[in-house]
């Protein structure tokens, strides 16, 4: 073959090749494209979703309210919006990328059987909006590292997709979990109370200080080793819930918590309740921002009484400072109060902590 030939034929695949994957191509009369058109122009409009598991098991309610995503079966609290955003999103960007089995008996290999079946290991997502609605399998996902096997619910041929989908199968997976974060730099003092009279108090002198003290520590006793309070006192940075339910569902009448108590250096109070019920504890929260607890920490700061233009100017930063605390008291209390919740262990297990534990 001529040199001038070879570079014909090599020319020629080339255009080939590009035709084929530039030219829209039809798997059984299904246009390769988006999956869910339909979804693409009404996503803003979506007010519910459902994910159902197998022998047709609920696993969560998405409803979309005045001003925020609840999950229904948690008593509409309030759900993790950037997770239903980057769902929906895959969901109405999921482009097909080949047709699969339309057989029923391989349905199980890419994980799109029907959900009344107790062995089906994909996740059957609704997502209605006014006037219309998507029924849609989402079996194996991670396939080919982003995408994923759907089917249509009534339909009997299923689709690879490129949607980077992870449908979680627990119901609090779609909750907000984040509660709180404050900083144990801004933690001046934690005491825990038991109800049999035990007691553990906490103090840190400063903001800066790194380390918190334990306070009457028994004669002839020592901490096992110096920091070891510092884990309670960063309690609440970066506090999750790892479930929750309405306060009124729960009759804790008859158990009588351990009360942890919070202060901080702006006089906020975050007083935890922490009830133990079997092998689980459960927590309630309650805010208040201390008037008296800013005016001692704005005596003990150092500050000089006689430069004047020096303690306006604190007094009107303490005013300002407590003021703030005073808003978000009310803010947190009214996200708070109707609930009572279920904190990571390695966090709860810090709330009940006594003085025996902290000793060698």
């Amino acid at each position: 073959m001529s040199s001038r030939a070879f570079l014909i034929l090599i020319a020629t695949i080339v255009v080939m090749i590009a035709l084929f994957y530039t030219t829209p191509r039809e798997f059984d009369g299904v246009d390769q494209g988006l999956l869910l058109p339909n979804l693409k122009s009404s996503i803003n409009d979506v007010d519910q979703i459902t994910f159902t598991k197998a022998d047709n098991e609920l696993v969560a309610t998405l409803q979309r309210g005045e001003s925020q995503w609840t999950v229904a079966e948690r008593s509409a609290y309030p759900a993790n919006l950037g997770k239903i955003r980057s769902t929906l999103i895959a969901l109405a960007e999921a482009e097909i990328i080949e047709a699969k089995t339309a057989d029923p008996a391989r349905y199980d290999r890419l994980g799109v059987q029907d959900m009344d079946q107790p062995d089906a290991s994909g996740t059957l997502v609704d997502i209605s909006w006014p006037g219309q609605s998507i029924s849609l399998i989402v079996g194996n996902t991670g396939v080919r590292g982003n995408m994923a096997y759907v089917r249509e619910v009534g339909s009997a041929q299923s689709f690879l997709v490129s949607a980077d989908l992870e449908l979680d199968g627990t119901t609090t997976d779609w909750l907000d979990r984040d509660l709180l974060d404050i900083s144990s730099a801004d933690v001046h003092t934690v005491t825990i109370k038991h109800p049999d009279g035990g007691s553990l108090s906490l103090e840190k002198p400063t903001r800066e200080a790194t380390t918190f003290t334990v306070l009457e520590i028994p004669e002839g006793r020592e901490l096992s080793y110096a920091s070891i309070a510092d884990s309670i006192g960063g309690l609440l940075t970066a506090l999750t819930l790892d479930d929750v339910e309405a306060a009124t569902a729960l009759d804790l009448s008859e158990v009588d918590p351990v009360m942890a108590r919070f202060e901080t250096f702006d006089a906020l109070v975050i007083e935890a309740d922490a009830y133990q019920l079997d092998d689980v504890i459960k927590v309630r929260f309650r805010f208040t921002a201390d008037e008296s607890l800013a005016k001692s920490l704005s005596e003990s700061d150092g500050s000089s009484p006689d430069a004047d233009a020096d303690a306006d100017a604190d007094a009107d930063a303490e005013v300002t400072a407590f003021s703030s605390s005073v808003t978000k008291a009310d803010e947190l209390n009214a996200k708070f109060e109707p609930w009572i919740f279920t904190l990571p262990s390695f966090k709860s297990d810090q709330l009940i902590k006594k003085m025996e534990d902290l000793l060698k």
